[in-house]
């Protein structure tokens, strides 16, 4: 019942709404830039193709899972933003890989086992190349995946984020947050790049790496004990 959860979101809402809200403002200025390249003409009317399916349901369910993170920070569900934040990893990477090549796309489109999903690492790896990455900086993101799956996948060592000083869910929200906008951003700006004439691409890389910048800083220190 909703009814249970409200008054615990609300008075948490009370509490620590505030210290959330530069992420929030920065979560809604990306949902702008967001939906001002997916509803951009060039991507809108560009020739169908395999890639181009893939693309627009990638970029509708990223929205959606940015939304979802904003959604359980605003009520202070820590673990479950976190979660939907390694989504987000996920999707934003897929996003790049089917574009690297047109191999990647059918491999999507005609993946069969329903028991497992295709390799995140080997996905980031491939991102990572189009994103011009070496090996120690892919290695660096996927730690930041396995990081958060911790989290996700109830990895006792990390449920210790429980215990620390302060609000746990404050410090899970702030991060899940920032994570989830850097995520959907850098993605969405190599999608631009692709999708986007130069005419159309100077502003938009420039307010999307402003954008990322920001989200960088607003990262919430790591609790002691989980370093």
């Amino acid at each position: 019942m909703s009814g249970y959860w409200e008054p615990i979101e609300a008075q948490w809402q009370n509490r620590q709404l505030v210290h959330l809200q530069p992420l929030l403002s920065l979560v809604s200025e990306a949902h702008q830039l967001f939906a001002s390249i997916a509803t951009h003409p060039e991507f809108v009317n560009a020739e169908p193709s395999k890639q181009v399916t893939v693309e627009r349901v990638l970029t509708r369910r990223l929205g959606e899972e940015l939304r979802a993170v904003e959604i359980l920070s605003r009520a202070g569900h820590g673990l479950q933003a976190i979660s939907a934040a390694a989504n987000i990893f996920e999707q934003a990477h897929t996003l790049t890989y089917i574009g690297a090549d047109e191999k990647y796309v059918s491999d999507f489109l005609m993946w069969s086992p329903t028991q497992r999903t295709p390799s995140v690492r080997s996905v980031v790896n491939v991102s990572g190349g189009v994103r011009g990455w070496d090996k120690e900086r892919v290695d660096e993101e996927y730690e930041t995946y396995t990081f958060l799956c911790g989290f996700k996948h109830n990895n006792p060592a990390f449920l210790r984020v429980l215990k620390i000083h302060g609000d746990p869910d404050l410090y899970l929200c702030q991060l899940a947050l920032a994570n989830a906008i850097w995520f959907t951003l850098s993605s969405f700006g190599v999608l631009a790049v692709t999708r986007l004439s130069a005419t159309e691409l100077h502003n938009l890389i420039t307010d999307c790496n402003a954008l990322m910048a920001r989200a960088e800083s607003l990262f919430p220190k790591l609790p002691s004990g989980l370093e």
